[in-house]
């Protein structure tokens, strides 16, 4: 593992992608129930589908949002593992600033510098928890939730003509009793 940010960011994505891969088998439940005429069976699908949908489009739209990288930065000084990945990436030094190793009588590490480069101009002065940090885009994990969501369109879409047969069979079956 590279980085610990990484690790992290590959526990997010593999819920995501687990979520979009789970929904894939509750989508097929709607072929026997529209094949049967099962209307309760399907309504209570289609919400279930519905929610998931959301649930989805919410967790995606998370991924992609930048967002402050402090609980990332703090759970993982307190665990005590290296801020190297925030550090290089964000040119920053500790939680709150450079201090924070001196103050837990820690080496400021090298790639705290610029460059790496051990002179004290050229060391970074910020703290990582103060960046804010963009997630990578995974077009892998987009085709997945985009193929999944258009699946939960196409299911919703089959119900609510499968709704408007029935409706149109019903109406047919009381103009006929009452003629």
């Amino acid at each position: 593992m590279r980085d610990c940010w990484s690790c992290l960011y590959k526990i997010y994505k593999f819920v995501g992608l687990g979520l979009a891969v789970s929904l894939l088998p509750i989508l097929f439940l709607a072929i026997p129930f529209v094949l049967l005429n099962a209307v309760r069976q399907l309504r209570i699908h289609v919400m279930i589908l519905f929610l998931a949908a959301w649930l989805e489009m919410l967790l995606d739209l998370v991924q992609s949002q930048q967002y402050p990288a402090i609980s990332d930065v703090v759970r993982i000084w307190q665990s005590g593992l290296s801020l190297k990945y925030f550090e290089e990436t964000y040119q920053c030094c500790g939680v709150l600033g450079p201090k924070d190793y001196i103050v837990f009588q820690k080496p400021i590490p090298e790639w705290c510098y610029l460059n790496y480069k051990l002179v004290p101009e050229g060391l970074y002065k910020i703290g990582c928890s103060t960046v804010k940090m963009m997630p990578a885009r995974s077009y892998y994990n987009e085709l997945i939730y985009s193929v999944v969501q258009f699946a939960l369109v196409l299911s919703i879409v089959t119900y609510w003509k499968l709704l408007l047969r029935i409706e149109h069979h019903r109406a047919s079956i009381l103009d006929r009793n009452r003629g």
